[in-house]
């Protein structure tokens, strides 16, 4: 059956198509639930589907938290990527 790289690449691939939404974040959450651990790329994916959602606060909330994972292992994209997010969320 799928792992998490199945339904991680199934959510990355929602989110940058532009389409179903609902559907990438279905699939980011069955990712975050098989992991052991969850990554800022996990909450990167996560924020931007629920921002292109409506889901402000959520997408806000989820987005300060992998901001702050990013910078804990000095990852760059990552820190650039949040700020990117925050910024369209008016944070």
């Amino acid at each position: 059956g799928p792992d998490y790289n199945d339904y991680y690449a199934a959510a990355q691939y929602q989110m940058e198509a532009g389409k179903e939404y609902d559907k990438g974040l279905t699939w980011i959450n069955k990712a975050i639930e098989v992991t052991d651990e969850v990554t800022w790329w996990d909450l990167r994916v996560k924020a931007i589907l629920l921002m292109e959602l409506g889901r402000k606060e959520e997408a806000r909330k989820l987005a300060n938290e992998g901001f702050m994972m990013a910078q804990n292992v000095k990852r760059a994209f990552g820190i650039s990527e949040f700020k990117k997010i925050l910024k369209k969320l008016g944070s």
